[in-house]
């Protein structure tokens, strides 16, 4: 086992520290865009459910389906502007459903929260083992016949967290 010299030592643990902060915050934007996301699909899925409630109310006063227009405008005593906000709710109800797929595509590719999962676990385990090592406990510990034992284990311990 090669031995660590004081200035790589110090190098290391800086080093552990950026990581660190970089893994945070790294962790962090993933975090908000996995809330955002979700918040996303939230609301639109909101939206569709009150389209097709408005879009049932719609289909039960003109005596139809759910999804079906009559031949003719003005049949069933439906006037053109029930015609056309039937028409409108129905494009509505298609395009939201267009919308929350397409951004389910979007958080598969960004896979946001495993990454920001990921990282945040990386993060604690790498400070787990900073932590120890600036307070000289558990396998740091100062030896008195090895004083370069707390460095060896460090560098040892810090570059397999990091590989």
């Amino acid at each position: 086992m090669r031995r660590a010299c004081r200035a790589c030592c110090y190098c290391a643990a800086l080093a552990a520290w950026c990581e660190i902060d970089v893994a945070n915050l790294l962790a962090r934007r993933y975090k908000g865009r996995s809330k955002f996301i979700f918040l996303t699909q939230l609301t639109v899925a909101f939206a569709m459910v009150v389209v097709g409630l408005l879009l049932d109310q719609c289909s039960e006063r003109r005596g139809l389906g759910l999804l079906e227009l009559p031949d003719d405008k003005y049949s069933s005593g439906g006037t053109a502007c029930d015609h056309k906000l039937h028409l409108t709710l129905r494009h509505g109800l298609f395009g939201l459903s267009t919308v929350i797929f397409l951004i389910s595509v979007l958080e598969s590719i960004l896979n946001a929260s495993t990454r920001w999962h990921q990282l945040r676990s990386m993060a604690c385990s790498l400070e787990a083992i900073v932590w120890p090592y600036r307070a000289r406990v558990g396998r740091f510990q100062q030896s008195i016949t090895d004083s370069a034992r707390p460095r060896d284990r460090a560098a040892d311990r810090y570059q397999c967290v990091a590989r």
